[in-house]
């Protein structure tokens, strides 16, 4: 019995030592904050769409890695990048930056599933309608075009030089966007309200955009792993530190921040730290994977394997977190382990839905058990003894013209797990690319 006991408070002093040890300060010379202010598009948007984007979204982040595997697996039927669509003008997070000298603004999806920063650009082919004026480089005197070949250029997946450096990125919704690869000052508030301009930015002139997964943005933002990203073109040039962090908010009224270098900070007493994983067995680093050991229902573990939530040797499977999926998605095998232990927590008898994995039929209306319905608390267990909460209010949702009470995260069709935006909110959550670790904490977000 001594032994037992020693043994766990020997794991929780680890657990304890580890969370305090990954959230101390690195320092890599980096001294700028930087800010940029986001906001959620419609964020009463309708319950089916964004179950709907959220497959779409598992289905393209799958194909991307399945065209990044290395050989000698299958090459992806796509000849252009393949890039996760964020649908921004459907409950995504949008931030505004400026390109050019003049500044133009820019409001772009803040996505950590992808890499390039694009705009769309005179003259322009085929536009879709922007809520900004479309950039032109004309106007910019410190535009540039990037030269192909070119170390950046390289980081494009399928680049060709005609002579510049051109780009072409396919979507699962049938959207694409091509252009040239090209640099200009970006221009980002700092943490005291000024403005602070970086010249030599690289991103993407989109002179050809169709489809309608862009609507109400202006581009795309990426704060990927990869070397086009904005957090780490901004880290490469010593501007800031390689890490951000961001804070999501519900509410179309209230602004989100987004804190680059010095700016993310580290969260304080409570924060927890899990390390971010690499997929070896893909050329394509963007994702952001996080080691998961299993799942709770309030207060009961689920009966989920410890190696479901793993990177496979193929390269398949693993848990990302990704901030253009609205709703988690999960593997068969850990939804219907929590999906079980819901059951008995919720007490209400299952109901089928075309578009919600689980849903449960409420009471009639003016039934007093209705009034004692409890949702229970998820838990993910994160690797390095690192527990996130979601309570229920992000995980449950009363389906509008319905009498259905439908779980907010869904069965994934593949091996693949993604932990969405919805479930991220009121955390302050960073990403520390130096140290390969993500931490978070409970926060009130609108203070930050």
């Amino acid at each position: 019995m001594g032994y037992k006991v020693v043994v766990v408070v020997f794991v929780v002093l680890l657990c304890s030592l580890s969370n305090k040890m990954s959230n101390a300060d690195e320092e890599d010379g980096s001294v700028k904050a930087l800010r940029a202010n986001m906001k959620r598009l419609h964020p009463q948007q309708p319950l089916r769409g964004a179950v709907h984007r959220s497959i779409t979204r598992l289905k393209t982040i799958q194909t991307s890695i399945a065209s990044a595997i290395k050989a000698p697996f299958p090459a992806s039927p796509f000849k252009g990048g393949i890039e996760a669509p964020v649908n921004v003008g459907e409950g995504e997070f949008v931030a505004t930056i400026s390109i050019g000298t003049p500044p133009i603004k820019m409001a772009g999806s803040v996505d950590t599933g992808s890499d390039l920063i694009w705009t769309q650009c005179k003259p322009c082919a085929n536009c879709f309608s922007q809520p900004d004026p479309i950039f032109d480089p004309s106007k910019s005197t410190t535009y540039a075009k990037l030269p192909c070949p070119s170390s950046l250029c390289s980081s494009l997946p399928n680049p060709t030089c005609s002579p510049d450096c051109q780009y072409l990125y396919q979507y699962m919704d049938g959207s694409n966007t091509s252009g040239v690869l090209s640099s200009d000052t970006l221009t980002m508030l700092d943490t005291s309200g000024g403005e602070e301009s970086i010249p030599g930015v690289a991103f993407g002139c989109s002179h050809d955009t169709r489809g309608q997964g862009f609507n109400q943005t202006d581009g795309l933002i990426g704060l990927g792993r990869g070397d086009l990203s904005l957090i780490s073109q901004l880290s490469s040039a010593s501007v800031v530190e390689s890490k951000f962090s961001y804070c999501l908010i519900n509410a179309s009224a209230e602004t989100s921040p987004l804190l680059l270098g010095t700016a993310a900070g580290t969260l304080g007493e409570g924060a927890k730290s899990t390390p971010i994983l690499t997929n070896s067995v893909i050329d394509d680093q963007s994702f952001y994977y996080l080691s998961v050991e299993g799942m709770s229902v309030g207060n009961s573990r689920a009966n989920i394997s410890e190696r479901t939530f793993d990177i496979k040797g193929d390269g398949n499977g693993g848990f990302v977190i990704d901030s253009g999926t609205t709703y988690t998605m999960l593997p068969r095998a850990a939804f219907t382990a929590v999906a079980q232990l819901l059951d008995s927590a919720i007490g209400l008898p299952r109901a089928q839905d075309s578009d919600f994995s689980l849903c449960y039929q409420l009471p009639s209306s003016g039934s007093s058990s209705t009034d004692k319905l409890t949702v229970p608390d998820i838990t993910f267990h994160f690797g390095g003894c690192a527990d996130y909460v979601v309570r229920g209010e992000y995980s449950f949702e009363t389906v509008p013209d319905t009498n259905l009470l439908c779980f907010l995260m869904l069965e994934s069709s593949s091996g693949l797990s993604i932990f969405g935006n919805f479930q991220q909110q009121n955390y302050h959550i960073l990403y520390d690319n130096f140290k390969h670790m993500l931490s978070f904490a409970p926060a009130v977000c609108a203070s930050l």
